[in-house]
């Protein structure tokens, strides 16, 4: 079995979908550039629409349904070591809430 990999969740800015970091934000051409040189390992990129959210707390949604349901079906690291998140605008703040209200969400 391959080991765990790490997980990276970015958030798009606001008014934009999950597949705004792929097309706009060219996030697999960075990603794989990254990695062929050295300078990160391979991960699970994981880009939820941030719209339309089931408990009404961005944080919530994330880390009680979207965190669960990728380590189910992923094979990634669950320690808050081997977890990232990254966002722009609104989900900078977003980013921020987790690096230091929800600490043991993200590494």
């Amino acid at each position: 079995m391959l080991d765990a990999l790490p997980g990276v969740r970015p958030q798009p800015r606001g008014g934009e979908n999950e597949i705004a970091w792929s097309t706009r934000g060219r996030l697999e051409q960075i990603v794989d550039n990254l990695i062929a040189a050295g300078r990160l390992q391979p991960a699970v990129v994981v880009m939820p629409n941030g719209s339309g959210l089931a408990t009404g707390s961005y944080t919530t949604e994330i880390t009680d349904t979207v965190l669960p349901y990728v380590e189910q079906h992923y094979n990634i690291g669950t320690d808050t070591a081997d977890r990232a998140f990254a966002g722009t605008s609104a989900y900078g703040t977003q980013a921020n809430n987790f690096l230091f209200k929800d600490t043991d969400a993200f590494g």
